[in-house]
């Protein structure tokens, strides 16, 4: 379920590499895997990861529904569909809550992540820049 988004935004990102940049780095001769590793990776890496996240907010829906499906012994879905069958409505937004919250702790979790992971694959900075031009 998670494959098909993560696929396209990594593919999108990897087609949104500067290509004049590439041309460059071929006629120079660059590696490849230099390529890869400096150039589309880093290019790659906002779509992969806004694909990832919204893959991990997908798989908790999907999993959640699995379970109200098939019942296993402990699980949110289970919890929730007992509590709806008994009419239990307080119980079932209890359980919708804490599906909530746990798809939000994940996505929190994932974006300190995401960020640790992009600041990795950032070029580092020039100083002149970052003093005003001096």
């Amino acid at each position: 379920m998670a494959f098909p988004v993560i696929y396209t935004s990594t593919e999108a990102g990897i087609h949104a590499t500067d290509q004049k940049l590439v041309q460059m780095s071929n006629l120079f001769h660059v590696p490849k895997s230099t390529i890869f590793w400096r150039l589309r990776l880093p290019s790659a890496l906002p779509y992969l990861l806004s694909g990832a996240k919204n893959a991990l907010g997908l798989s908790w829906k999907v999993i959640v529904a699995g379970e109200v499906l098939a019942q296993p012994r402990m699980a949110l879905g289970t919890g929730m569909q007992d509590a709806r069958l008994t009419l239990e409505t307080p119980t079932v937004f209890a359980w919708a809550i804490t599906t909530i919250l746990l798809c939000g702790l994940s996505e929190y979790f994932f974006g300190i992540l995401a960020r640790r992971l992009s600041i990795q694959f950032q070029p580092p900075q020039d100083e002149s820049k970052e003093r005003g031009g001096q």
